[in-house]
């Protein structure tokens, strides 16, 4: 009979604490323990399927207390559905339709719980939609167009073909599946460079056009385009561009760079050089610097002898009267002796 008794007034003392303790509890607001200040952020995968649970919104206690979500960030015509399980609550994935990290990358919660009394935010949840390779390549033109000319060698370069993923880091490359009579041509699987490899095939006569079909894929989707060829016979074989002019083949026809001097379509007329107006003056400059030369210093020098000429003669006109007056002189004299 003792053990019953000490069980009884066991569950007499619990009673009394639970009566005395509820009014307390009552008076606690919700508390949440999931999301927190160490665990804010969770993440899935795109197109994960609907109505999926992603994570677990936990509270202190489960007990009177309810849960919801207070907002949803972008807001959605889908949006995320909060379930009561056993002890918490289940974020769940939208009913309707699957996740698109393409369209919404990343959404942030925050709930709110209730004991209908008091109520408790929680930090913000954040939910990182994870990339998979679900999207397609797509070319950044429907088709593509280009030329060779029959006297291209190899690796010689004809276009660029690019394609675009909306995945994270695609990893897109490139390859020839159709069109490429003879090997003819070679693309480079991750730059899409079409370039000529070999040039022995092309005769714009028999094969004046490829059609080639080249495939973007991703490793797990593919898309293709269509890539045209055509081959022209190259206009500058026959040297068209006369008098030093340098040919340069432009589709089916050409043009000629000419020299200076020469002009026409094949650089064929020769016209006068014109002297710029500088050139003109620097001419002029350059004559009246001759002429001060040529004619000039003649006239200074030719002056220079005429009054050496005149000092000259003067001098011996001065010399011949001084001879004179000596002679008489000496005349005089003599007359003067002689009386």
């Amino acid at each position: 009979m003792g053990y019953p008794l000490c069980l009884m007034n066991i569950i007499r003392v619990i009673a009394s604490w639970v009566l005395i303790a509820s009014p307390l509890l009552s008076d606690v607001p919700p508390a949440f323990t999931q999301p927190s200040s160490r665990d804010q952020s969770t993440s899935c995968r795109e197109n994960i399927n609907e109505n999926t649970s992603i994570y677990e919104v936990k509270l202190v206690s489960s007990l009177e207390n309810n849960v919801t979500i207070q907002t949803q960030q972008p807001s959605s015509l889908h949006p995320f559905q909060l379930i009561k399980g056993s002890y918490n609550w289940n974020l769940l994935t939208p009913a309707f339709v699957k996740l698109d990290r393409e369209t919404t990358s990343q959404f942030i919660f925050v709930f709110n719980a209730t004991d209908g009394k008091q109520s408790e935010l929680s930090v913000g949840l954040t939910l990182d939609i994870l990339d998979e390779n679900d999207n397609t390549p797509q070319f950044t033109k429907s088709s593509y167009t280009g030329t060779i000319y029959n006297t291209g060698n190899a690796g010689d370069y004809i276009l660029t073909i690019q394609a675009d993923d909306k995945d994270l880091n695609p990893n897109i490359t490139y390859s020839i599946t159709g069109g490429d009579v003879g090997n003819t041509f070679s693309l480079d699987q991750y730059t899409g460079q079409l370039t000529l490899k070999t040039p022995g095939n092309l005769d714009p006569v028999t094969t004046p056009t490829y059609t080639l079909t080249v495939q973007a894929s991703d490793g797990n989707t593919f898309n293709t385009t269509t890539v045209t060829i055509n081959v022209v016979g190259d206009t500058c074989v026959s040297k068209p561009c006369t008098n030093g002019g340098t040919c340069t083949s432009a589709g089916i026809t050409f043009r000629c760079l000419c020299v200076s001097g020469t002009t026409g379509n094949t650089c064929s007329q020769i016209v006068a050089t014109t002297v710029s107006q500088n050139e003109t003056q620097e001419q002029e400059r350059k004559t009246d610097s001759l002429l001060a030369v040529y004619i000039v210093v003649p006239i200074l020098a030719l002056s220079g002898i005429v009054i050496a000429a005149i000092a000259i003669y003067k001098h011996k006109n001065d010399n011949t009267v001084d001879d004179d007056n000596v002679q008489n002189g000496q005349a005089t004299n003599v007359l003067t002796v002689d009386k």
